[in-house]
This record gives structure tokens, sequence and C-alpha cells, in this order.
């Protein structure tokens, strides 16, 4: 795929600075607000006259559709044209907040907090690889930085949000913001996006998977809402787990043997793909445990005001702000890898710090900590996603990023429920205590601690030195940036041909 180097001066349409405000728009709005509901949850249900049990279940089918979406965006954005598909999304996005501010009573809220899910699944998908692919490659580190502040600053953005509008009228003011904030996005879309046609738009749609990834969805994220009500040995929570996870295997064994796959298959099982995949998962995990498990500490241990947490939590914005600027300085070098590194040192000594912190007096320490883990989620989900998006010709971008993503969200939305109710399982009362958090934090830690041993394995099995992406080679479409072999071949089979 060429770059658009040469396109004539038609106002704004087409420019690379509001082409990508108008991306982060569309995407950043969710993710705040799934990330704030964890400290306005309660006062929502309390709002709408609804259990806790009914918001948890609207947040986990709204991150389910989030999954599925970008999974069936991958097929979608490559047979339809961008902008039409992004105005009738970002519209249906807009008509999904107004629902959601629940005036209309509790299924509003429901209903409309799913389908902005939905929509912002889509959305990632036909919005974020276009926004890369269509500048040169200068452009490129820079979108990585914007990509990064806008996706993870605001999923560590979203407690701090919370917080200031606890103070301010509560969760209904929030929605109001995102929703002219999304307003604001379908006004800039129509002004801004160009006029293209679709990429391969006589290709034959994947019916197979897109129900597999469906079943995988709806299941897997619906166990886990029940979780909390049913606990762990019912078979309420464990069969629709496991035919979810069962569901979501089966797509590999279907997609392996497709012409055309919706998930190419051959391109993600190789080192760096790989490594992006387990790390964007399973960092990305850690990190929502880690701070689900926070906040559960001073709300419910400590006694803090939920809205008092939410501003407590603000050294989460500095430390992914920090990350993404590193991010856009180490992009075009060998020393993308090393971030992810870092980025999962800082996560897991973060981790041990929390572990160490069970006294409101230990505030200043949790938030020392905080900080790093900020920085670690930055410098880990989002630099993982571009390994492996870089690890695989550009034209597939949007297929990679689509499957990422839905392993992704499993990964990250799956471990940290899990753990959260982990902990009081192993609690006396049913309620967990400060122990139990302590030990919760600290299987956390191990799942970073072995994702790191895992993926360090698999890098120096393959590679005798960093890999120096090469960016205008990529944009062409044909070729990955990073050349990357299987996994754990022999020293005689490593590869050197784009090392520095």
């Amino acid at each position: 795929m060429k770059t658009n180097t040469g396109r004539q001066d038609h106002g704004i349409r087409g420019r690379y600075g509001p082409v990508v405000l108008t991306t982060l728009l569309a995407l950043v709005p969710y993710l705040v607000a799934t990330s704030a509901l964890r400290l306005l949850g309660d006062g929502l249900a309390a709002d709408l006259s609804v259990s806790s049990g009914f918001v948890d279940v609207t947040q986990s089918m709204a991150t389910a559709m989030y999954a599925f979406g970008a999974l069936l965006a991958g097929d979608l954005g490559r047979r339809f044209p961008q902008r039409p598909t992004y105005l009738v999304l970002i519209a249906l996005a807009l008509v999904g907040w107004l629902l959601a501010l629940g005036l209309l009573g509790a299924w509003s809220f429901a209903v409309g907090f799913v389908l902005v899910g939905l929509t912002t699944g889509l959305l990632l998908i036909v919005s974020l690889p276009p926004a890369i692919q269509r500048f040169p490659a200068a452009k490129v580190p820079m979108t990585a930085v914007f990509v990064n502040v806008g996706l993870f600053g605001g999923v560590a953005g979203g407690p701090l949000a919370a917080g200031i509008v606890d103070r301010f009228g509560g969760w209904r003011v929030l929605f109001a913001v995102l929703a002219l904030t999304t307003a604001l996005a379908v006004v800039l879309g129509a002004s801004v996006l160009e006029r293209t046609p679709a990429m391969a738009p006589d290709l034959v749609a994947d019916p197979p998977v897109v129900v597999l990834a469906l079943v995988a969805t709806v299941l897997a994220f619906g166990a886990v809402a029940l979780l909390p009500s049913v606990g762990f040995v019912s078979p309420w929570f464990f069969a629709p787990l496991l035919v979810g996870l069962t569901a979501f295997a089966a797509i590999f064994i279907v997609e392996d043997r497709r012409r055309e796959p919706l998930v190419a298959v051959g391109l993600l099982i190789r080192t760096a793909p790989v490594i992006g995949t387990l790390v964007a998962s399973f960092a990305g995990g850690v990190f929502l445990s880690l701070v689900s498990l926070t906040q559960l500490r001073m709300v419910t241990l400590w006694g803090l005001d939920p809205g008092r947490v939410g501003l407590d939590l603000w050294p989460l914005v500095p430390g992914a702000l920090l990350a993404a600027v590193t991010l856009g300085l180490v992009f075009r070098t060998r020393y993308l890898p090393v971030l992810i590194l870092f980025g999962l040192v800082a996560m897991i000594l973060a981790g041990l710090v929390l572990m160490s912190t069970g006294l409101p007096e230990d505030l200043g320490r949790s938030q020392l900590a905080l900080g790093a883990l900020g920085f670690g989620a930055g410098a880990t989900v989002s630099p993982a996603l571009f390994l492996a998006g870089l690890s695989t010709p550009s034209a597939a971008l949007g297929r990679i990023f689509a499957f990422v993503e839905l392993v992704r969200s499993i990964g990250d939305f799956l471990i940290g429920p899990v753990l959260v109710q982990f902990a009081a399982l192993i609690s006396a009362d049913g309620a967990a205590q400060e122990r139990q958090v302590a030990i919760t934090l600290g299987i956390a830690v191990t799942i970073g601690v072995g994702t790191l041993f895992v993926c360090t394995v698999a890098f120096l099995a393959s590679y005798r030195r960093l890999p120096v992406p090469d960016l205008s080679r990529w944009l062409d479409g044909d070729d990955p940036a990073i050349e990357s072999p299987g996994a754990f071949r022999g020293a005689q089979d490593r590869d050197d041909s784009v090392v520095g």
C-alpha cells in the first residue's frame, strides 16, 4: 500500500493532524468510561435502581462486543470504504451514548453502553490502520505516540475522570461529556475523512470465524460477569467459560484451513507477532488486575470514598504519558523490544511495592507504584501491538490489529475480574481482607514474571541482535518492517536480515 504523499489541499480533509484527532475522538470515550465505571458503578446502580450485578453484566457484555467488533471490523474494514463506514458507526456510537445516559431507564443504559462497546471495537479497526497506512513513514512514530496517549491514556485516566465527576454530578456528567466528544467526532469525520475505495470489495466473507468470535466473547465475558454471584464451582461459570474458550481456540483451526482467512494465522505464528500478542494480552491483564485490586483495597479495606480513590490514582496518567513519549523516541530504533522489556519490569516492580502497602499510611508508596504501573502499561500494551503489526505486511495491519485486540481483550478483561473474585474466595468470610489482597496481587505479579520470562526466551532464541524496523519498506504493503523468524529456532537459523 503506497502512502498518500501527493494529495491536493482541500482544507482539513485528509490532513494528518485532523485525521488522527478524528480517530482518537472516536475511540477514547468508551475506554475512559469502562475504566471509570469500576468506581462509579455503585452510584450508577443506585440512580437506576438496579443491582451492582446488573451494571457488571452490562459492562462485561459491552467489553465482549468491543472485542467481537474489533474482529468483525477486520472483515468489514476491507470490504467497505472507510468514510461511509466510519460515519455510520460513529453515528451509532452517539446514539449509544445518548441511550447510556439512562434517561429512559436501566435497560436504556444497558443497550446504549453495549452499543457503544460494539461500535468502538469496530471503529478501532476501521479508523486506526488507515491513519497509519496513508501517511509517510516519518509520521508513524508520532501516530504511535498519539495512539498510546489516547488509548492507554484513556484507560489510565478513567479513574481520575471518575474522581473528578464524582464532585460534579457523578456518572451522568461523565457520560454527557463523552457523548459530546463523540458528537465532535461525527462532525470531524464528515469534514476530515477522504473518499477512498474499499481495499478488497470482492473479498469473500468469513462467517465461521465471526460466529466463533461471537460465541467466544459473549460466553466467556458472560461467565466472568456471573462469577461474583455464582462462584467458581458453579456450572453457570465454568460451562460457558469452557465453551467460549473452546470457540476461541477453534478460530485458529478454522482459519488455518481457509484460502483468504480473516485471521492470518500464518503471519501471526512467528516470533515477534507471538511476543506482541502475549505481551498485549497478559501485560494488560496484569495492569487491570493490579489497578482493580488497589481500588478494592482502598475502598473496601481503607474505607476511602470512591471519588477520593479516583483522584488518588492520578499517578497512572503521567506514567502512561511518559511511556508514550518514550515510545515515540525509540519507535524507529532497535530499542522497541527493550522498551517492552522495561515496561514489564516496571509493572512487576510496581506490583511488588503494592503488595507491601497494606495501610492507608502507605498511600505515598502506593502512588509511586501506580506511576510505575502507568509507565509499565503504556510501555507494553501499545508497543506490543505495534511490534506485532510491524512484523507483518502493512497491508494486513487491519486483520492483525483485529485479532490481537480480540486476544488482548480476553486476556485483559478476564484476568482482572477473576483475580478480584479469587481474593474474596480465599477469605474466611467471603470478603477480601488485606492478606488475601496481597496474595492475589502476588498472583498478578507472577503472571507478569511468567510473561517476561517466556517472551525473553522466545526473543533470544530467534534473534542475535535487536531488529531495526524499516518503516518505508513496510508502508509499501508487501514486506514487514521487522523480519520475524519462527519462535525458538536454533542459533544457526536466527534471522539477521534487518538488524543493525
